[in-house]
């Protein structure tokens, strides 16, 4: 059950009981972190004009639809997300050697909270571990129990950067400019999270 559904904020113990390290703790965003999300969006919405995703920043889609048009859309991809959508080539290594290291893996995802189940059947089908997903309208309420967090929205990094996280991601049109520490693959992330001594072995 998501935080917006009514559920709880993640708890820093685990289930024997014992407090887990939040050094341990981080935080993975879904889309266009784990797979391409943005494509695919272009594809449902490239007939209002809208600029290719190299070009997107900020709200860029406002200058073409409302933002009720554009979650219409969103839903709409979220819904038909399967083994048509695949994640990107490394994601399913980078998960794994998280959870390698010792590292609790929260999948968070501001996408609409009734998309849980087909959320939770697309990681299934790919083989992506992870320990809690939590579908929230503002990840920075889970910060507090965290030490990290990988992500493309800058906006979101700046919060996390602001309450002391790792913050981290790949990078993409709209957040290049950001003063992040961002990577075109989940591999590099991965090592620069193991270099920032993320996690415990």
């Amino acid at each position: 059950m998501s935080i917006r559904d009514g559920g709880s904020i993640p708890s820093i113990y685990n289930e024997e009981g014992r407090m887990s390290e939040k050094k341990n703790r981080i935080i993975v965003d879904i889309d266009n972190t784990l797979w391409d999300f943005a494509s695919v969006l272009y594809g449902k919405i490239s007939h209002y004009g809208v600029p290719e995703p190299s070009e997107w920043h900020g709200d860029f889609y406002k200058r073409y639809f409302s933002l009720e048009q554009l979650m219409t859309y969103v839903d709409e991809i979220h819904n038909e997300q399967d083994d048509r959508y695949p994640p990107f080539p490394d994601a399913v290594n980078f998960l794994s050697s998280l959870r390698k290291k010792g590292c609790h893996i929260t999948i968070a995802s501001l996408r609409n909270p009734n998309k849980r189940d087909v959320t939770e059947k697309w990681l299934k089908v790919h083989g992506l571990v992870y320990d809690e997903l939590y579908l929230v309208p503002d990840k920075s309420i889970l910060f507090d129990n965290h030490h990290a967090i990988v992500d493309d929205d800058p906006r979101t990094l700046d919060k996390a950067i602001i309450k002391g996280l790792i913050a981290t991601g790949l990078k993409f049109a709209w957040n290049k400019n950001s003063n992040h520490t961002l990577f075109s693959r989940l591999t590099d992330v991965l090592e620069h999270l193991n270099k920032s001594d993320c996690c415990r072995d």
